[in-house]
């Protein structure tokens, strides 16, 4: 069954606002090459913090989503010029 939503389990029911298991989430998605998810996970936990509980994100969430963010502006320069991929800081 495909959960509607990220979260690192697959459901809301374990622990959906643990930020270490989000910072997970994110590095895993990311070196798996799925950018996109990576950040939309980070926009979805980013909205339920600042919605249910008025807080923000931690400095390690706010640093994952800065790599994230200043590797998609990396990737988007590469394709223009024709160059490939940088490697990412993360990659294995």
């Amino acid at each position: 069954m495909e959960p509607d939503a990220w979260t690192p389990c697959g459901c809301d029911a374990c622990h959906p606002l643990r930020e270490p298991l989000w910072e997970r989430l994110l590095v895993t998605l990311h070196r798996c090459g799925r950018q996109a998810e990576a950040l939309a996970a980070y926009e979805q936990l980013r909205s339920r913090l600042a919605g249910e509980l008025g807080i923000a994100l931690s400095p390690g969430l706010r640093g994952i989503h800065a790599v994230l963010r200043a590797e998609e502006s990396l990737q988007v320069l590469a394709v223009h010029s024709g160059r490939t991929s940088p490697a990412s800081p993360w990659r294995v």
